[in-house]
């Protein structure tokens, strides 16, 4: 598997993809924009990206949030997410 820098994991490049230029600072994601927009701390969401793995109720929310949009409407499926999502 290729090694990616810290804050590129896997997680990190699907949600880049599948988010629209709001959500984008260069070449990352706006890990404050989305913080805000979710309602959570931003290293909250930062540690979730550099583990690569979701909460459950994260993975919700971005599922939610991801149906709200004009461009790139419904990326973000269970299916899609499920992996991701942190064993409990």
């Amino acid at each position: 598997m290729k090694q990616l820098p810290k804050f590129r994991t896997e997680l990190h490049d699907l949600l880049f993809e599948s988010l629209p230029a709001d959500f984008l600072e260069g070449d990352r994601l706006d890990t404050k924009k989305l913080a805000e927009t979710l309602g959570y701390a931003r290293y909250h969401i930062y540690r979730h990206l550099t583990e690569n793995r979701l909460s459950p109720k994260l993975a919700t929310k971005l599922i939610a949030l991801s149906a709200t949009f004009e461009t790139k409407k419904g990326l973000l499926t269970p299916e899609i997410l499920t992996k991701y999502i942190l064993s409990l």
